[in-house]
Parts: C-alpha cells; sequence; structure tokens
C-alpha cells in the first residue's frame, strides 16, 4: 500500500478545523470503543445503514471507524491533505467542503448498494470525506511533493492521487463483492471534491490568487518578488500589463528599499512603458543601477533610460549622462557599443 508520508507545501496557518477533526474522530473512537457491546450499538444506530439512511446518519457516519487502524489511516491521509486545503479556502468554507463530501461519498455509495442488491452494509469513516479534500489537493496542488511510504521519494501530488484513486477503482471492480471496504464513497468524496472545485475554478466563481505559485506549493512562502513575477508572467500571456504595473508601484510607494532581481525590475520596467507609466519605469531602471551595478542588466537599464530620455522626455543632455555611463562601466561590452552608435546619431543635437 502506498502511504502519503510528508509533503513540501508549508501552510500559513496553523490548520485548527483539521486538527478538530482529527481531534472528534480520536476522541469518539477512544472513549466508545472501551467498552465493546457499546461501541457495536452506537454503529449500529449511527452508522450509515443503506436500508434506513436518515439526516443524522448520513453525517454522524464520518465520524465513526471500525478499528484503529481505520481511524490512524484515515488520519493520516486527513493531516497530510487537509491542512493546505483549509489554509487556502479559509476555515468555514473548508469545513462546510469536508461535510459535503461526505455527503457526496455517501450518496455513491448506497446508489451502488442499491444496484448491487446489498441493502443493509452499514457504512462508517471519514474516509469519504477525506478523499474530496484530497480531491481539492489534486486540483489545488498537482505540482508540489508528496513523500511516499515505504519507498520515501517525492512525487508529484498528481500523480500519487491519480495513482490512489485509480486503486481504488480497481479495488471496487475487482473485490467489491468481498471487501467491506466502501471503495465507492472513497470514489464519489473524490469526484465531488476534485470537481466542484474545477468547476468552480474554470468559471470563475472563485478565484486562487498567484495560482501557478499554489499549484507547486509555493504559496506560503510568497515574497513580493514571486508575486511580480507572477505578474509579470501573465502580463506576456495576456497582454494585460496593467496589474503588474500597479503592483510595482505599490510595493515601491510602501517599501521602495525591498529587493528586488534585475529581472524582476526589467519586466516592471516595461510593463510601466507599456501602460504609459515612464517615470515608474525610470525608477525600476534606476533601481537595476543602484542595486546591480556591475551586472549586465545595469547596462542595459542605463540604455533603456537613454532612450526614454531621448524619445518621451525630449531630453538628450539627460541621456549622454547615462550613455557615457554605459561606456565607462563596461568600454568592451556590446551595451557600450552601442551606446557609441547612440551618441554618434546625437552629435546633430
Amino acid at each position: 500500500m502506498l502511504l502519503p508520508f510528508g509533503k513540501d507545501n508549508p501552510v500559513r496557518t496553523f490548520p485548527l478545523i483539521t486538527a478538530c477533526l482529527a481531534a472528534v474522530n480520536v476522541v469518539a473512537f477512544v472513549v466508545l470503543s472501551s467498552n465493546g457491546p457499546v461501541y457495536g450499538d452506537i454503529v449500529f444506530r449511527y452508522g450509515l445503514n443503506a436500508g434506513h439512511p436518515t439526516l443524522l446518519t448520513l453525517f454522524s457516519y464520518m465520524f465513526l471507524h471500525a478499528d484503529l487502524s481505520h481511524l490512524l489511516l484515515n488520519m493520516l491521509f486527513l493531516w497530510v491533505f487537509g491542512p493546505n486545503v483549509e489554509d487556502l479556502m479559509g476555515r468555514l468554507f473548508y469545513l462546510v467542503f469536508y461535510l459535503a463530501c461526505g455527503l457526496a461519498a455517501a450518496g455513491l455509495h448506497l446508489l451502488s448498494l442499491n444496484e448491487s442488491g446489498r441493502l443493509f452494509a452499514q457504512l462508517i469513516g471519514a474516509s469519504g470525506a477525506i478523499t474530496g479534500i484530497m480531491g481539492a489537493y489534486f486540483v489545488l496542488f498537482p505540482l508540489s511533493r508528496i513523500v511516499i511510504f515505504p519507498f520515501f521519494i517525492p512525487v508529484h501530488a498528481f500523480w500519487f492521487i491519480l495513482i490512489w484513486i485509480y486503486m481504488q477503482l480497481r479495488s471496487h471492480v475487482l473485490f467489491s463483492h468481498v471487501s467491506n471496504v466502501a471503495f465507492m464513497a472513497h470514489i464519489g468524496g473524490f469526484v465531488f471534491g476534485a470537481g466542484i472545485l474545477f468547476l468552480l475554478l474554470r468559471s470563475g466563481i472563485v478565484v486562487v490568487p498567484h495560482f501557478e505559485l499554489v499549484k507547486r506549493g509555493r504559496y506560503a512562502s510568497l515574497t513580493e518578488e514571486d508575486i511580480l513575477a507572477e505578474a509579470f508572467q501573465k502580463a506576456r500571456k495576456t497582454g494585460e500589463y496593467s496589474p503588474g504595473a500597479a503592483a510595482f508601484a505599490a510595493l515601491m510607494g510602501s517599501a521602495p528599499g525591498t529587493s528586488l532581481q534585475p529581472g524582476t525590475l526589467l519586466a516592471a520596467a516595461d510593463a510601466a512603458l507599456r501602460t504609459n507609466a515612464p517615470d515608474l519605469a525610470v525608477a525600476a531602471l534606476r533601481k537595476v543601477m543602484a542595486d546591480h551595478p556591475h551586472t549586465p542588466q545595469a547596462l542595459s537599464a542605463g540604455l533603456e533610460i537613454a532612450r526614454i530620455a531621448l524619445n518621451v522626455y525630449h531630453d538628450p543632455g539627460g541621456a549622454r549622462g547615462y550613455l557615457n555611463w554605459v561606456i565607462g562601466a563596461a568600454p568592451q561590452s556590446p551595451h557600450a557599443r552601442e551606446a557609441r552608435v547612440m551618441l554618434a546619431r546625437m552629435a546633430g543635437f
């Protein structure tokens, strides 16, 4: 059996709801299983029976477990996949989503039993709700990495969950007539969790900021640079540069000393020019020259400011100053050669 043992997807906040759900399941098992006959009666009363399901048992079955291994296995999966989904969804929505996945799992389980004629099989366990959370994780964090036991190798969550759900489908086909494992509840929870979240994202009803970074499990450690870089990457795809330029302007207004890589600053300058904000572009280019003076990007920044001085501000004197800086900083570079060409063309100004 393949088990998720660890992951490289940190969270921003403590997973309070996930911890509470785990605690309720553990406490229910410890208290009730301490008295065998009573526990059997509780399972009979509050487990989900296909012959006479009730509104109460549609929820209560999620908090009962057959034995210790059943409980521990479910809590392992909940603790690996739940915290990140809770962190991104928010606590209230996550709780509602968890319970909805449990209901969907119960629904598909009941349908599968009715079709097979097994009308009085009892369903207990949190696995249906938890596989719904796995479905959400599958959609939100497919490129984050899961460490697999017993191999202790990291794989993308997409492949681990896909293989795991395939194993559930295969087990249902091969063993459903002899096994008391509710494979269709697992499948129902997963399909509901992944399907509903996918539709919400595709329709635009739910928007996940910085989704490219979220998919790789990097959202918890987002830096200002990550946010800007993603905005500029998205701008190159969509042609909409205003959000990136606005984000850079806001950052320079609130924290002008923030350290940024030269490539990010050049992208910010490009976005500013495309949105008719030459002052902002010059600010980004000057920051390249000030923070990274001995890099090729600084030479490119000097040339670009000279072009802006000429074409936007009509300031040949200012342009000459930057071109001479480029030549003095790296006399033998291609940038210096380009600066000399520009100076020659400006001779008549």
